[in-house]
């Protein structure tokens, strides 16, 4: 399998000047993918957002055809993912994705926001046990549920969606 460093996360990873470049791989692991067949790296990971797992042109636009989004290429002077447009023509080396769904962030509600969210006897739910919780009071300081003692809000959003399965905290983006 092969992978193209797309970016650097941090600057005294292996692999900072090597944006761009393509990489064989063995296996990917969980917290990254693992480089196992270039002798010259010194078996260090790749942070799986600095890379890209590259497929043919075929596989991205079958599943392009099934499931829409749009179509991104690397521009291998600029280094950086391109929108693709009609005028744009493949090559059997372009190197195609589906752009990535940006996923919502969220942070911590404050005081004030909480006191509108949660009426009387508001319900979450806890992501961890799935069980229903009722938060009886709210404070300057995070809130109340029935089943433990003050939740800070930084915790309330980590821990616990609304009844929706929206995290319990204010969109961002």
């Amino acid at each position: 399998m092969k992978v193209l460093i797309t970016g650097c996360s941090h600057n005294s990873f292996w692999y900072s000047s090597k944006v761009g470049e393509l990489f064989d791989i063995e296996n990917t692991v969980e917290h990254g993918v693992c480089v196992h067949t270039d002798e010259d790296v010194d078996n260090g990971f790749i942070k799986r957002k600095d890379c890209h797992v590259i497929q043919s042109i075929g596989t991205v636009l079958t599943e392009w055809e099934k499931d829409g989004g749009e179509l991104e290429f690397w521009g291998k002077s600029s280094k950086a993912w391109l929108k693709v447009d009609d005028r744009d023509e493949f090559r059997l080396n372009s190197i195609l994705r589906i752009k990535p769904v940006e996923q919502p962030q969220y942070r911590p509600y404050t005081f004030e926001e909480a006191k509108e969210v949660f009426t009387k006897n508001a319900w979450m739910i806890d992501k961890q046990t799935g069980e229903l919780v009722m938060v009886f009071r709210i404070k300057e300081g995070g809130v109340f549920l029935a089943s433990c003692p003050k939740t800070e809000y930084d915790l309330l959003l980590s821990n616990f969606n609304h009844l929706d399965g929206t995290p319990c905290g204010v969109k961002i983006n």
